[in-house]
Formats: C-alpha cells, sequence, structure tokens
C-alpha cells in the first residue's frame, strides 16, 4: 500500500503544480488583456483627437467658404443695383452736364468792371 499512497501523493502534487501553473497563465492573460485594453484605449483617444481636430478644420474651411459665397453673392447684387441706377440716371446726368457747359453768363462782375475801368485809365 505505501506505493499506493506514493502514487495518490505524486498525483496530488502533480495536481497542485498543474493548478499553480494553471493560476499563473491565467494571472498572465489576465495582465496581457490589461495592457493590450490600455494600449487599444490610448489608440482610441489619439484617433479621436486626430479626427476632431480634422473636423474643426474641415468645419472652418466649410464655414469660410460658404461666408465667402455669401459676400460675393452680396457684391455681386450691390454690382447690378449699381448698373441699374447707372443705366437710369445716365441719360438725365448727361442733360445736366450739357445744360452746366453750355450755360454761360455774360454779365461782368462790378470788380471786374472797376478792375477794366482803371486799366483803361478812368476814374
Amino acid at each position: 500500500m505505501s506505493t499506493a499512497s506514493a502514487g495518490v501523493s505524486e498525483l496530488m502534487d502533480a495536481e497542485k503544480k498543474a493548478s499553480t501553473v494553471v493560476a499563473e497563465a491565467r494571472a498572465a492573460r489576465s495582465d496581457r488583456l490589461k495592457a493590450a485594453k490600455a494600449e487599444a484605449g490610448a489608440a482610441v483617444d489619439d484617433l479621436r483627437a486626430a479626427r476632431e481636430s480634422e473636423h474643426a478644420l474641415t468645419t472652418s474651411s466649410e464655414s469660410d467658404a460658404k461666408e465667402a459665397q455669401a459676400i460675393a453673392a452680396t457684391a455681386d447684387g450691390e454690382i447690378e443695383a449699381m448698373k441699374a441706377l447707372f443705366e437710369a440716371n445716365k441719360g438725365a446726368v448727361a442733360q445736366l452736364l450739357v445744360a452746366q457747359v453750355t450755360r454761360v453768363d455774360t454779365a461782368v462782375s462790378e470788380t471786374r468792371a472797376l478792375a477794366g475801368k482803371r486799366a483803361a485809365g478812368q476814374p
């Protein structure tokens, strides 16, 4: 019986060793999973930050482009309004200029008359 009890004892020792190996393997696996989870979290955070900055740049570029288009549209509208006013008023302005240029005042001012008399030697 001593050989049987020695065999059982040997099996018990082997089972204890096996359970410690399994426990150590589980602990190592758990540690690797925790490390992988932390690394993946860091990668996700980096990717999120990169995408957010890219989105911010895209959004600001799009809003700048929309603002530029709005300004251009407003400017085009103002130019068209000015052209319409020019076309509507160009005849009246031309008539006013011609009237001013052709109107000649032939009256001699009193100062000019006195200067002319002095130059001629009259008192």
